[in-house]
């Protein structure tokens, strides 16, 4: 049985986290404080700076020759699964359909894999196992944060990558005839003014 004292906690450690979500989510959604501008830079400055800063910092405390092989294994195991079940399922509906219908989505599977990241990340995970199961929890959730940063990340940033290439390049390519039209029609009008 589950004492109030831990629920308490656990509380403690996640209230102040969810509150600066929440309270950032409103103040983009709904108040209108930030500019989708300033988001775009406050997310550069968390990916680039503070994320990369933070791993640095868990890492040189982490004992790389002491790491539990078995949960980074069951780790790589549940990341490849929740990479493999969304791309097979669109897969499966594109054929099933005949390829009738415009090529499959990928953009829900590679956001379902980035949402595996948040499971064990230091800004959450730290306090929240630490508060849950003691010290020994915070060495694990330093080791899959590490591995994380080492293995997982650049391959999601690759795919990220790779979709925002993709997604500019058929949107240009879907207003290439749109644009020639607007040309025409722009030259005819100016020639129908003089």
């Amino acid at each position: 049985m589950i004492g109030m004292e831990k629920l308490f906690k656990v509380a403690e450690a996640m209230l102040p986290l969810y509150m600066a979500v929440g309270l950032g989510y409103a103040s983009l959604r709904w108040w209108r404080l930030i500019l989708p501008e300033q988001s775009k830079a406050i997310d550069r400055l968390v990916s680039f700076i503070t994320l990369p800063l933070s791993t640095l910092q868990f890492s040189l405390h982490m004992d790389p020759f002491a790491m539990n092989y078995r949960m980074i294994g069951a780790d790589a195991i549940s990341k490849l699964l929740v990479a493999a079940l969304p791309v097979a399922w669109t897969s499966c509906r594109w054929w099933l359909r005949h390829g009738d219908q415009e090529r499959p989505s990928y953009c829900w599977a590679i956001t379902s894999f980035s949402l595996t990241q948040l499971t064990h990340s230091l800004v959450v995970g730290v306090p929240l196992v630490t508060a849950m199961y003691g010290p020994w929890a915070q060495e694990v959730v330093v080791q899959l944060s590490v591995v994380q940063a080492v293995v997982w990340l650049p391959q999601l940033q690759f795919v990220f990558e790779l979709r925002k290439a993709g997604c500019s390049l058929f949107s240009m390519a879907s207003e290439a005839p749109e644009a020639q039209e607007f040309a025409q029609e722009s030259t005819k009008l100016t020639k129908s003014q003089q």
